[in-house]
């Protein structure tokens, strides 16, 4: 995860609020599972999709994220929208 925010952090940090924390979602196929996902009625799949919430806050220069496995078939990419709703 740590890569995949640094590979977007350039374009992370142009894009968002220099006064206010801002929230992005970054999908990244990692192309290897990265963890289990599954439904009620439904088996655990493996999947090698994951979805990360990254905060941004430049005034006080920090970053946080967090990241689950998806299943969702979303495409790799980066937007300030929830992906898939």
């Amino acid at each position: 995860m740590i890569a995949a925010i640094k590979e977007r952090l350039d374009d992370l940090k142009s894009r968002s609020s220099p006064d206010k924390v801002s929230t992005w979602y970054i999908v990244v196929d990692h192309g290897r599972p990265v963890g289990w996902v599954g439904a009620s009625g439904r088996e655990a799949e493996a999947s090698s999709v994951y979805t990360m919430q990254v905060e941004v806050d430049l005034e006080d220069d920090q970053i946080g994220y967090h990241g689950y496995p998806d299943d969702r078939n979303l495409k790799e990419g980066m937007s300030d929208k929830k992906p898939g709703f």
